[in-house]
């Protein structure tokens, strides 16, 4: 079900490794919108 978070908001951190990024992209195909944080700025661009 893609839409299971439609209109949701989810702030994951560590976002660009792992289970973070993981999460972030689960989360993005449930339909919610994803805010990601990590420390490295890299790490956080490639969550896209």
């Amino acid at each position: 079900m893609p839409d299971t978070l439609k209109n949701e908001v989810a702030l994951v951190t560590a976002a660009g490794p792992g289970i973070g990024r993981a999460t972030s992209l689960f989360l993005a195909r449930e339909g919610a919108t994803i805010v990601v944080a990590d420390v490295d700025a890299n790490g956080g661009s490639s969550a896209k």
